[in-house]
């Protein structure tokens, strides 16, 4: 009779045993589900950084050129407006 009480006791603890584990399964699939959204919505919001990252170094390199570009052209300008202020000059003492 003792082992007829332990196997109907063994039966429902494998039973609710494996209920508790059919729950924990079924929580660990929902966190597995919510976390996998998570990552996918932070991989999205990552990438449009990045992407953001990269229009911001090729506004930098075109930024670097033009300021390799300013100081020739600087000079360039400031030879102009000297050779217009001596012509002007120039001619001004003419009159």
């Amino acid at each position: 009779m003792h082992d007829e009480h332990q196997q109907a006791a063994d039966q429902y603890y494998s039973e609710a045993f494996i209920k508790s584990l059919h729950g924990r399964v079924g929580a660990l699939e929902e966190d597995v589900r919510r976390t996998t959204e998570a990552m996918e919505r932070m991989e999205k919001s990552i990438s449009s950084v990045v992407e953001l990252f990269g229009a911001l170094e090729g506004g930098f390199r075109v930024l670097q050129g033009l300021g390799k570009l300013a100081r020739p052209v600087g000079y360039i300008g400031a030879a102009i407006a000297g050779c217009i202020a001596a012509w002007t000059a120039i001619k001004g003492l003419g009159k």
